[in-house]
Order: structure tokens, then C-alpha cells, then sequence
């Protein structure tokens, strides 16, 4: 019933799985990540959650950016979900001046 076996069958047992794409190309990618002189991930982590529960951060934060016209608004990142990396880390590089500004 596996997907794979049934094509593994119709190309004669030439097909060698190897599991889990996702996993592969996280794996990969964190690998990939650690070559970096900065940690990524936990920058991205600590600005997220710097801001995430304290109401009026985000207020203050909101400010500078309609002042500047930008949209305040954060993506949340997740280790589990790695495909979160790349639109966190793009809104985190649109929220540059914003940011440098507040802080």
C-alpha cells in the first residue's frame, strides 16, 4: 500500500529510498546554518520572543514603524517547523532599520 513500493516495483527494485525528504533537507540546512559566524536561529528566536507576550513593546515598536511606514507586524519562528526559517528571517531583514531603531 506504500506509495513507494509500488513504485520502487514498476522501476524493478531500482529505487533506494531514503526516508524522510523534509528531515533530509532540515538536516541539511541546519549543518548548512552551523558554517555561519552567527546563530540564525536564536537570534531570530530571542527578537521573536522579545516582543511576543509584552503588549506594550509591541506598541512601542509599532510606533517607530508607522512612522516610518513599514508594517511591525513579526513572524514567530519554531525549531520544529524549519520551513519558518527563511519567511522570519525575511521579515526580520525588512524590520532591520525599524529595529535598529528601537533598540
Amino acid at each position: 500500500n506504500n506509495v513507494f513500493h509500488k513504485i520502487q516495483k514498476m522501476c524493478d527494485n531500482k529505487l533506494i529510498g531514503i526516508n524522510c525528504a523534509a528531515l533530509i533537507c532540515n538536516n541539511c540546512i541546519s549543518i548548512g546554518t552551523e558554517c555561519l559566524s552567527i546563530d540564525i536561529e536564536v537570534i531570530l528566536v530571542k527578537i521573536y520572543s522579545y516582543f511576543y507576550i509584552y503588549t506594550i513593546r509591541v506598541e512601542n515598536f509599532k510606533e517607530i514603524c508607522d512612522d516610518i511606514d513599514v508594517h511591525h507586524k513579526l513572524l514567530g519562528y519554531s525549531e520544529t517547523r524549519w520551513l519558518t526559517l527563511l519567511p522570519a528571517l525575511e521579515r526580520i531583514l525588512k524590520l532591520f532599520h525599524p529595529l535598529k531603531l528601537y533598540f
